[in-house]
């Protein structure tokens, strides 16, 4: 269920949440018909919840059930209209309750940053210290069991990507968009180097 919470979708479930629940079941019985090796996500946007914490008992009324679920997920974004860190923390914190709650690993299939559409609304958006909280959040997390990290992915956005591309010479060649956010990303994820004594306000770490 992809991002059941927005207003985007034609699956929304808003306004809907037992019948959302209900055609989820039946999907997921039609899929386990076929093969028992599919799994499922149970996923929600962050967006929604950063503005308005009325859709957070949607997680609770929507949920098919955990029979039918084996990931519970959130697509989390940075952008400059959602720029407080402490607000991510609250969502991600919940969310997370949430999966423990139902003995459910977690995932976040998108996150990374959202809203930009032009090269200088792309440099404005950089922002090292998302980089920073999402490492330091997703480090945090349990090892094993309920609430514990079973995937993420950092998400391109068109209006939000780290890197773009030109041709030089018939070679294509790699252009950041957001050198800051570039530059930490690669130092983290890829060296593996920690992030030295991030401020509470970060929202860095996900144990409690």
């Amino acid at each position: 269920g992809h991002e059941f919470n927005g207003d985007w979708n034609a699956n929304s479930a808003r306004a809907n949440e037992s019948h959302y629940a209900a055609a989820f079941r039946h999907v997921v019985d039609l899929f386990r018909n076929v093969s028992p090796r599919f799994r499922f996500d149970y996923n929600a946007a962050a967006g929604p919840l950063y503005h308005s914490d009325a859709l957070m008992p949607m997680l609770e009324d929507a949920y098919p059930g955990d029979a039918y679920v084996d990931f519970i997920t959130l697509d989390t974004y940075y952008s400059k209209d959602k720029p407080d860190l402490a607000r991510h923390k609250a969502i991600l914190t919940k969310h997370r309750d949430f999966a423990i709650k139902h003995g459910k690993p977690i995932g976040y299939p998108e996150w990374g940053f959202i809203g930009a559409k032009t090269a200088e609304q792309m440099r404005e958006l950089d922002e090292p210290r998302w980089i920073e909280f999402m490492f330091c959040w997703l480090n945090g997390l349990p090892r094993a069991g309920p609430g514990a990290l079973a995937y993420h992915q950092f998400f391109e956005h068109s209006s939000g990507a780290l890197v773009g591309a030109k041709v030089v010479a018939g070679e294509v060649q790699l252009v950041p968009l957001m050198p800051k956010s570039f530059a930490r990303f690669g130092e983290l994820f890829t060296h593996g180097e920690s992030p030295v004594n991030p401020p509470d306000s970060m929202g860095a770490g996900g144990r409690e």
